[in-house]
């Protein structure tokens, strides 16, 4: 609480016990968009940071290297899009971890988009393709395509396949004591299967969706620690069907605030910020 009234950046556990309440409320309301936890963004474009690192120092690279951080991204990621995929939007925060900024990826499945919003941009005619935080969000969109090819694959039948692609899948049960994926195919939900299918029936391929920056979202003011607020306040815009704003941008810290005091879940953030610390209020930091 302190660190929202004194204007300084969002802790990460913030931003998640806001989207647990925005996720409650989407249940309430039936509401059918996609809101994924901030993990999701998190390890793929930890992944591919250390893969562009390995490479640039020319590193041999290992698979073992990797593994944890593909576990997590099969958990906190894959495991998430088969049951929100087909949403007409999906909406994905991301934590610039080693910059401590915020934005928000969304993939829009109305206008076959991925669309990025960054409160915090560069001058229209300055801004170009290799802006940092337009490369994290591209680095999520290459675990998302993945996805989408993985499932455009259950869509084929090969004779010596044994499983019943139309009803169950492989899935991701995290690792085992040896830090090893764990896997089983189990039958899926009737949501995933309606994710499948509309994949299937739509015929959406990997490389249909674009990344695009949003160049005329809300900016935050220049020299604040506001980007948390603002890309809550994205988040909040869409799940609402309403265009995000700079004055409600501004005003995202007195809303956070107001809204933690008025929840009835207001008398367990401390205990939930207490209790998802470890374990995932502040993401692993993989080496």
């Amino acid at each position: 609480m302190k660190i929202i009234v004194e204007e300084k950046d969002l802790d990460v556990n913030v931003v998640k016990a806001y989207t647990e309440m925005l996720q409650k409320e989407m249940k309430e309301t039936n509401t059918q968009i996609g809101l994924l936890n901030i993990e999701a963004a998190f390890y793929a474009v930890q992944h591919e940071k250390k893969l562009a690192d390995f490479k640039k120092e020319g590193k041999n690279i290992l698979k073992d290297d990797f593994k944890g951080h593909d576990i997590e991204i099969e958990l906190f990621l894959i495991e998430e899009l088969w049951s929100k995929f087909s949403y007409p939007k999906v909406i994905i925060p991301i934590h610039h971890y080693y910059s401590q900024h915020y934005t928000l990826l969304v993939i829009d499945n109305e206008k076959k988009q991925f669309v990025h919003m960054n409160s915090m941009l560069p001058p229209k005619k300055e801004w170009t393709k290799d802006n940092q935080y337009y490369n994290n969000a591209n680095w999520v969109v290459k675990h998302i395509r993945r996805f989408i090819h993985d499932v455009k694959v259950t869509g084929t039948i090969f004779p010596d396949d044994s499983q019943d692609q139309e009803n169950t899948r492989e899935k991701c049960k995290g690792e085992d004591s040896k830090g090893e994926l764990v896997t089983e195919v189990e039958e899926m939900t009737p949501r995933e299967k309606e994710v499948r299918r509309w994949i299937l029936d739509n015929q959406i391929g990997e490389n249909d969706y674009e990344l695009v920056e949003d160049l005329n979202c809300p900016q935050q003011k220049s020299c604040s620690d506001d980007c948390g607020p603002f890309m809550i306040h994205f988040m909040e815009s869409i799940v609402h069907g309403v265009q995000p704003s700079k004055k409600k941008g501004n005003d995202m810290r007195k809303t956070i605030l107001e809204r933690f005091a008025k929840e009835e879940s207001a008398w367990s953030v401390e205990k939930y910020l207490a209790e998802t610390a470890d374990a995932v209020g502040e993401p692993k930091n993989r080496k």
